[in-house]
């Protein structure tokens, strides 16, 4: 059997960009015959400065509300959902995703956006996560050394942004060259008609984070693109 699994969208209650709650969003890729979808909800320092002086543990209770809500309902629904972050830390306007998370660690590492890639991807390395960046193309973006990435997204199908995919397709050829590099796709939902327009098959169903992130570094598996 093949499963198609979404490895880019965002909840409501937890991004503010996106106008669908985490139990709607599952609905609608359950609709779409997805076996799988990924939370990525955007993991900064205003989003959590703005919650003001509340303790770390309540304030990632609030960032894991969309992907909680999500998960009940894909629990009711038969659809897998997955942890995950799009980090953007202090240094620039870049965006990542991170693979390979749990609650816990997000409990027990607070105030990650105060890395600097550089350092994150270190970091990442000894913790089993995979850094991936999102969109790395589009305007506001600025170019880094990709030694400090685990892949790239290689399309993005957000309708109103031009991420320049074949950018990011001619940088993951060049890395290819001289290492085994990631290639992801999602959808970066964040409206209704947004969901469904890209992800990965694989011949595997990974039940969380982890095994998501080993299915990624293994390479079995295939760019779905609408």
């Amino acid at each position: 059997m093949e499963y198609l699994i979404e490895l880019h969208c965002h909840s409501s209650e937890t991004s503010a960009c996106s106008a669908v709650s985490g139990a709607r969003l599952t609905g609608i890729y359950k609709q779409k015959n997805y076996h799988a979808i990924t939370i990525m909800d955007h993991y900064y320092k205003h989003f959590f400065e703005r919650l003001g002086d509340i303790p770390w543990e309540e304030k990632i209770d609030i960032f894991l509300t969309g992907y909680k809500n999500a998960k009940t309902r894909g629990d009711e629904l038969g659809i897998t959902v997955i942890l995950g972050m799009e980090i953007r830390f202090n240094e620039n306007s870049n965006d990542y995703l991170v693979f390979g998370l749990d609650e816990n660690f997000l409990y027990n590492y607070p105030e990650l956006y105060n890395y600097g890639a550089a350092e994150f991807s270190k970091f990442a390395k000894t913790h089993g996560l995979l850094l991936v960046q999102a969109h790395p193309f589009r305007d506001w973006m600025t170019v880094i050394n990709h030694d400090y990435l685990d892949g790239i997204e290689i399309y993005n199908a957000h309708p109103w942004h031009n991420s320049r995919n074949n950018l990011a397709q001619l940088a993951y050829d060049e890395q290819q060259k001289k290492r085994p590099f990631i290639a992801a796709a999602g959808s970066d939902c964040h409206e209704l008609n947004h969901e469904g327009r890209a992800g990965i098959i694989s011949d595997t169903l990974p039940k969380n984070s982890a095994e998501l992130a080993a299915l990624l570094k293994s390479g079995k598996y295939r760019l779905y693109i609408v």
